[in-house]
């Protein structure tokens, strides 16, 4: 698996709130993509308020970044040939 570069996850992570950022790395072997994540506070508890499990927004939140990184990584590089048409800069712009 190659990293996907961090001006990729920056680029999509700036669309969420800093204590949401919530994907720290991320590599794509095209069409298999795996991401590192850690969740510090949960977003949308009260702070310092701790469900001491994972739950289902925060889980949602990590899917989300890790497919908007992954398409975009894929759209940065040309790995989808059915999107060649979608420039990584206009889906950026599309999604934010």
């Amino acid at each position: 698996m190659m990293n996907v570069p961090h001006t990729i996850l920056d680029d999509f992570l700036a669309l969420y709130d800093f204590g949401s950022h919530y994907l720290k790395a991320a590599s794509e072997d095209f069409p298999a993509l795996e991401g590192s994540f850690s969740i510090n506070q949960s977003t949308y508890l009260q702070e310092n308020i701790f469900s001491g499990h994972l739950n289902m927004v925060d889980l949602l939140i990590c899917y989300n970044q890790l497919m908007y990184v992954g398409l975009g990584n894929g759209l940065q590089h040309a790995k989808i040939a059915k999107l060649k048409h979608i420039s990584y800069d206009f889906f950026l712009e599309v999604i934010s």
